[in-house]
């Protein structure tokens, strides 16, 4: 019953949220989207196995200016699972950005994620539906620069009981340009640490190091195309490191 008044509460903050954003006096709304198709080396099914998978992802977000040095974003995306040939998840959620200065950006954002029941050796195991918050910090250091770019950001995340999946995120991206100013190239690390407790009382701690490898090219102004890879060395309940490759496009529509 909760969890149902959390997720009506969800789509009433949406309800609520976007004629907020069309209605602001500060600038036009912008409408992005983003499909993707990405592949992993080692998945979990939720009971314990591991396989690689295939998902398609689809992603659209209406971002608005509130005020000065203010933003308001709100989105939904899905993940299809391309192997198992149905849709997996559901994700919603608004974000508050602001902009307090060209070198820092600060986010504070809900969202909810619903996922189907998930169906493996002939077992149904419904997967657990989440509601959480979030908050980054994004400092650029030569946010002018036209050569490499250097940027942090610093990430929290919980659960709305405010108590479970606590994780603590660090983040370091190199940006610089390739060729000419179509390509675009980024690789990053980032650190996560779980904050919670294990059952002896001891915090979770490292979870996973993070390295990724991005090359985009603009195809026009309103498209870009992005293929990555990221390896994901996990660190948590003797869990097989991830190889992922995903090929995105993202769309301005305005």
């Amino acid at each position: 019953m909760k969890r149902k008044k959390l997720y009506m509460a969800a789509i009433m903050l949406a309800f609520f949220a976007l004629p907020m954003i069309a209605q602001a006096k500060e600038g036009p709304v912008k409408i992005t989207a983003m499909t993707r198709v990405e592949s992993h080396s080692k998945v979990s099914d939720s009971v314990g196995n591991y396989s690689g998978e295939s998902y398609e992802y689809t992603m659209i977000s209406l971002t608005r200016s509130l005020d000065k040095n203010v933003l308001g974003n709100l989105f939904y995306l899905n993940q299809y699972g391309i192997d198992k040939g149905r849709m997996l998840t559901h994700i919603g959620g608004v974000n508050l950005i602001y902009v307090f200065n060209p070198r820092m950006v600060g986010t504070f954002g809900y969202s909810y994620s619903s996922n189907p029941e998930n169906t493996a050796n002939l077992f149904v195991v419904p997967l657990e539906n989440q509601d959480k918050f979030s908050s980054s910090i994004l400092y650029t250091l030569n946010p002018k620069s036209k050569g490499l770019k250097y940027s942090f950001t610093t990430g929290y995340s919980t659960k709305t009981a405010w108590n479970k999946s606590r994780v603590l995120t660090e983040k370091a991206n190199v940006t610089f340009p390739i060729f000419n100013k179509k390509w675009m190239g980024d690789v990053a690390y980032t650190f996560s640490s779980g904050m919670d407790k294990d059952a002896g009382g001891n915090r979770i701690g490292h979870l996973t190091n993070q390295y990724t490898g991005n090359l985009t090219y603009k195809l026009c102004k309103q498209t870009k195309m992005q293929l990555g890879g990221i390896y994901i060395n996990k660190l948590y309940n003797n869990a097989p490191d991830d190889m992922i490759w995903r090929l995105s496009v993202n769309y301005s529509f305005n």
